[in-house]
Parts: C-alpha cells; sequence; structure tokens
C-alpha cells in the first residue's frame, strides 16, 4: 500500500463529499485537487455565483 503525506500546496486526488446536515442532501464529486476545488467550490458559493444552482440555494438556505 502506498502511503504518501500531502501538504496544503500539493495537489490531492480523490473523491468528496459536501454535507447538508439539516436537508441530507449530499454533493458527491472528484477531482485530481481536492484543496483546490473545494476551495473552488466555497469561494463561488460564498460569492453566491455557484454552477450548481441546487447546492448554491440549499447554501443560501441552510449555510455553511
Amino acid at each position: 500500500m502506498y502511503n504518501r503525506k500531502y501538504d496544503l500546496g500539493q495537489s490531492l486526488p480523490g473523491i468528496y463529499l459536501i454535507i447538508f446536515k439539516d436537508t441530507e442532501y449530499v454533493y458527491i464529486g472528484s477531482s485530481y485537487n481536492v484543496y483546490d476545488r473545494l476551495a473552488g467550490h466555497l469561494r463561488t458559493l460564498l460569492n453566491n455565483k455557484h454552477d450548481n444552482v441546487f447546492l448554491q440555494r440549499t447554501y443560501l438556505k441552510y449555510g455553511k
């Protein structure tokens, strides 16, 4: 098994979840760089510019 420690400056490929506990809504995504992808999600959600309208509305209604 290959084990590698990743720093925040490195790319980390993988699958991630964004979970809204109040609604049980789960967004599943994958990326070659999970840190950058999650930061991009957060940035667009905070600026009310996310491409996924349902995810944006859920974020606006239920918050972080």
